[in-house]
């Protein structure tokens, strides 16, 4: 930014992506813009030379690393804890390293990898600031997407909030697109459904950067490169009809056709139902119409990142190389590289007389996705023909590893192996192909749907997943029973059944994929909303019922478990929601929220046992979000040792004396009033001996319950000397010893 900085020319591959011309790279001029717009992503630091690295062009430029997901795991711990030997040993002992240029080498025996802390990140933002003004910054953060589980990134989330924090500090202004992302729904901003927390909608972008034009240029430059409200406001409701179109699809092809059909003759010149139009083009084996309309398209307004891929797949169908490369390019310039876009990228490349980029882009595409057997193959084609037999090797081996837990299709191998005269692949295609024993499971599923029980069905198929992947018998019934059990789960959750709705989704997905994952993800959505509408409304009681037809479904999510927990509470059905908090505190132990809530349940519901070691828990915890709670967690140990010792004393009454024990543990350590404490320590040791003669000699009452008794009052006298010794007792016991 001042013009003062240098590049080690190893580091320029993954520092710029046009790095070819170093004198021109340096040639140019920087000069102060009116306002600069600073996104905020990532909180990782990718250093190399004294440089700051582009990671995503780093495991791009060095892709034959990170061809292999073990590798690149091992790599990337190998760069957190700088050893820089290791690094070495682990590059130079691969085929893949030593066949790198050596400037690559060092650069990845050099490389390190670390993660900023809120310090650092307000370190670099005031170094920005310093340079560019804060009259003349606008700082973007990250947009902060859900995955799946409800759950946000938490990494992600903290990077949020330390830009936001710094930003106030500096007097610098910020934009958060959450807000904005809320608004129009996470399917609706992110690609693939809200699935890629990455990549925005071409919709969304549009709005994202409307928000920043009002809310920061606007205000100070008038109308500059502004599209109109009223077209932002069109082009978002197409971006949500189309994202309704595609799952509506996935449920039912014909019935998702019938819509694009209908939104197209209302709308004919919405790019994303024309894109929409194009990819169904292709699927029907229509290349050449489906890249005739997307051209004219591109023609009159930018592709969305989805049309540029099936325009690049439309192009690769019509062996029009050169354009499939221009696509691919513009695809780069978005970040957008999944598995499809490289082994397409690929093939170009390879029939443009560029096999080595052409390995690469194979390579990476297999590496992403496993189930790439085609791009795999034309790697393993082009090692061969350079005579690089060790990496050969190493490749054919990964291929069969991969085959044996299903993510290669044997009819493919067997067609390469005959076009190359390949034995070893044909016998591994013969060897993974599967026999015709999937028509008993398949009957048994049809007889369950007749029968009207779905479930069973889908756990009668669930195991055909590999088998109807490898097997156009197999896949055609398979398929057909899949698609019924969707439409069972499409009417489970219209019904408001959303376990079993979501039950039979999980159970298909293996065999139909993204049609029951987008509508399970669906499905996930309008059950949390009508939960969280019940619960704002104050309805508990409705709400715990709802909560309680779908405990796993509310157990995916903290946020969710939570309420239900508080709605129990509300009702005075304590030890329900401890039951409820209990697996919740399990399943996010480090959860702030859930420790507070699971404490004080215990409390109220007089489980000092639990309580005393969860707010200790708390009081102890280093995270920022426990200190919050510091009034609370010292008025319950103001109060706890009274209430703790009436606790001991109730529990040793109803002969709860598991529970009796644990709390007199829990308090044992931190006792002020001890006379009391060895009074009911006393009345509990006699209760047990008391109780102990009442047991049954046959064991009925309970097999470990007189041992259990007799544990903990010889470790009580142990720790309050003869007078709690419980030898007086045991002659008249001996059965319960034996």
């Amino acid at each position: 930014m001042i013009g003062e900085k240098t590049f080690d020319h190893r580091s320029l591959p993954v520092i710029f992506r046009d790095n070819s011309d170093l004198e021109a790279l340096n040639a140019k001029n920087w000069k102060p813009g009116d306002l600069h717009i600073v996104e905020i992503s990532s909180a990782k630091r990718l250093t190399a030379f004294g440089d700051e690295l582009q990671s995503n062009y780093f495991t791009r430029t060095v892709s034959n690393l990170f061809s292999e997901q073990a590798t690149a795991a091992k790599y990337w711990a190998l760069m957190r804890t700088q050893d820089h030997a290791a690094l070495e040993h682990l590059v130079a002992a691969m085929d893949a390293g030593r066949a790198m240029d050596p400037h690559l080498r060092e650069l990845l025996g050099s490389a390190r990898l670390t993660t900023q802390d809120e310090t650092s990140i307000a370190r670099d933002l005031a170094a920005i600031v310093d340079i560019l003004g804060a009259d003349r910054t606008v700082f973007v953060t990250h947009v902060d997407g859900r995955k799946p589980d409800g759950k946000p990134i938490a990494m992600r989330s903290r990077l949020i909030e330390a830009v936001k924090v710094a930003a106030r500090r500096l007097g610098v202004a910020c934009f958060d697109p959450t807000e904005a992302m809320l608004r129009v729904g996470q399917d609706v901003a992110l690609l693939r459904g809200g699935a890629d927390l990455t990549h925005y909608t071409t919709g969304f972008s549009d709005l994202v950067f409307h928000e920043i034009q009002s809310q920061f240029i606007r205000p100070r430059f008038g109308e500059i490169g502004h599209k109109p409200d009223d077209q932002i406001r069109r082009d978002i409701a197409d971006q949500i009809l189309v994202e309704n179109i595609t799952l509506v699809a996935s449920r039912n092809w014909r019935d998702g056709d019938d819509m694009l059909t209908k939104a197209l003759a209302e709308r004919p010149d919405a790019a994303g139902l024309l894109e929409l139009k194009a990819q169904r083009l292709l699927s029907e084996g229509e290349p050449e119409e489906a890249a005739a309309m997307l051209a004219d398209l591109a023609a009159r307004q930018p592709l969305s990142s989805n049309g540029q891929k099936v325009l690049l797949q439309a192009y690769v169908h019509l062996r029009k190389w050169a354009e499939a490369l221009d696509c691919h390019k513009s695809l780069l310039e978005d970040e957008i590289d999944d598995a499809i876009v490289l082994a397409n990228a690929g093939l170009a490349r390879e029939n443009l007389g560029q096999p080595e980029t052409a390995l690469d882009l194979y390579l990476q595409a297999y590496g992403k996705d496993p189930f790439q057997i085609g791009a795999a193959l034309a790697a393993l084609a082009l090692l061969e023909q350079a005579g690089d037999i060790a990496r050969a090797a190493s490749l054919r081996d990964r291929i069969a590893r991969n085959s044996e837990t299903g993510c290669s299709e044997a009819a493919i191998l067997m067609a390469w192996a005959d076009r190359h005269g390949d034995a070893g692949m044909s016998e591994l295609g013969q060897r993974i192909m599967p026999a015709p024993a999937f028509a008993p499971q398949c009957a048994e599923a049809e007889a369950a749907l007749a029968a009207g029980n779905p479930r069973l069905a889908a756990e009668a198929i669930a195991t055909l997943a590999n088998q109807a992947a490898r097997d156009a018998a197999a896949h055609r019934r398979v398929q057909r029973l899949a698609d019924d059990i969707v439409r069972s789960a499409n009417s489970a959750v219209a019904d408001r059944d959303y376990a079993l709705g979501l039950a039979l989704y999980d159970a298909v997905t293996p065999i139909v994929g993204a049609k029951a994952s987008a509508a399970r993800q669906a499905a996930m959505r309008e059950f949390r909303t009508a939960f969280f509408a019940l619960f704002t409304d104050g309805q508990f009681e409705a709400a715990a019922r709802f909560a309680a037809k779908a405990p796993d479904l509310v157990q995916e999510s903290a946020e969710l478990a939570l309420r239900w927990a508080v709605s129990l509470q509300k009702l005075g059905r304590i030890d329900e929601a401890l039951d409820v908090i209990s697996v919740t505190h399990e399943k996010s132990p480090k959860d702030i929220a859930v420790l507070r809530m699971y404490a004080r349940l215990a409390a109220i519901g007089w489980r000092y046992d639990l309580a005393y070691p969860l707010f200790r828990d708390l009081q102890n915890n280093e995270n920022p979000e426990a200190r919050q709670h510091s009034v609370e967690i010292e008025r319950f140990f103001d109060n706890a040792e009274r209430r703790a010792l009436k606790n001991l004393r109730d529990r040793t009454e109803a002969c709860e004396f598991d529970i009796a024990v644990a709390i007199w543990q829990e308090i044992g350590s931190d006792i002020v009033d001890v006379e009391r404490h060895r009074t009911f320590t006393h009345d509990l040791v006699l209760a047990m001996q008391e109780h102990l003669q009442t047991l049954q000699p046959d064991g009925a009452d309970d097999d470990n319950l007189g041992p259990r008794l007799l544990r903990n009052i010889a470790m009580m006298g142990r720790e309050h000397g003869p007078a709690m010794s419980p030898s007086s007792g045991l002659s008249q016991i001996g059965h319960v010893q034996d």
